[in-house]
């Protein structure tokens, strides 16, 4: 009876083995998440994006606008170009344009250019 209770008291107790293959990286400072393809990024924090990527609403009275929808077709179409040579979205639109070396037009009063869902469209400045 004796040799029983050491024997059930370790199955109860178990042995507390941590799992040595789960493993979480510590957090760091410059640790950030791109907005627009999710991927951590090693950038300095003064890089990091400020929020969420917003664009303004496909109804939006700018977007009406035939030279902005103009700007905005050739964008997308160099756009997608890029994403077939390279496989990758950029980080940023400016890391886009600084990549395509394309001349940017100018956006509307208080926008800029921003990728959202795969897309070039005008988001708050």
């Amino acid at each position: 009876m004796l040799a029983i209770f050491p024997v059930t008291a370790f199955l109860v107790c178990g042995c507390h083995k941590k799992n040595a293959g789960v493993s979480t990286p510590p957090a760091t400072a410059d640790a950030t998440v791109n907005a627009v393809n999710h991927e951590p990024s090693t950038a300095a924090a003064s890089f990091a994006p400020t929020g969420p990527v917003r664009a303004v609403l496909p109804t939006s009275a700018v977007l009406q606008d035939p030279s902005v929808r103009a700007n905005l077709k050739a964008l997308n179409a160099r756009l997608h170009q890029y994403l077939a040579e390279v496989h990758e979205m950029p980080r940023s639109f400016d890391t886009f344009a600084a990549a395509t070396q394309i001349e940017v037009p100018m956006p509307p009063a208080g926008m800029r250019y921003v990728i959202y869902n795969a897309s070039v469209t005008l988001g708050p400045q």
